[in-house]
């Protein structure tokens, strides 16, 4: 394991435990609701962002500076809560383009293969090409624990496998930040395939 502080280690556990609990329930709300109230399921999301983005214009309230100190790290204070905000704005990608189970899937393989190629990658990833910031462990974990996730909503092993690969390689290759590219891209490879 790499050395890091317990601090550092504390913060990212919380972190990816909320983007994963948070991930799964959008899942599994777009998975139930979305037959009955179609992209009404988005509503909750834009309330959220709304919500975040009035925060970051009281940095100084209590309750911001606890949110600050339980999810936020150093590098994003000028943008507080921009994991959060881009993750909601991913989750409409998948959500407007396609049928239920594929875009519960997408959300799926984001949150599980998100956080399993952080804290794989970040506390485990030695192998890390080129100086890339990213690990292969990273990428490893990201694939192997998104592909059951993925399955349970789309009922097909190899396109769990083949959504779960896409992923995890967006993830490691994108600059753009993976809450955004990772839903972007399956949605898109999604549609072109159905």
């Amino acid at each position: 394991m790499v050395k890091a502080d317990k601090n550092a280690v504390m913060l990212e556990l919380q972190r990816k435990l909320f983007h994963l609990t948070f991930g799964l329930f959008i899942a599994l709300f777009v998975y139930f609701f979305k037959p009955v109230y179609g992209k009404w399921v988005l509503l909750p999301i834009f309330i959220g962002i709304i919500g975040l983005m009035t925060l970051q214009q009281f940095r100084g309230h209590r309750a911001n500076r606890i949110l600050v100190s339980r999810f936020e790290r150093e590098k994003d204070a000028r943008f507080l809560y921009k994991g959060a905000i881009m993750y909601g704005i991913g989750m409409t990608f998948p959500v407007l383009a396609l049928p239920v189970p594929q875009a519960a899937a997408v959300i799926a393989i984001l949150s599980v293969g998100d956080t399993a190629s952080t804290l794989i990658g970040k506390f485990y990833g030695k192998r890390r090409p080129r100086g890339r910031k990213k690990s292969l462990e990273g990428l490893l974990a990201f694939f192997i624990f998104s592909i059951p996730t993925a399955f349970i909503f789309v009922q097909s092993l190899p396109l769990a496998v083949f959504l779960s690969a896409c992923g995890a390689f967006t993830e490691f290759l994108s600059p753009v930040d993976d809450n955004i590219a990772i839903p972007a891209v399956l949605t898109v490879i999604l549609v072109l395939l159905y």
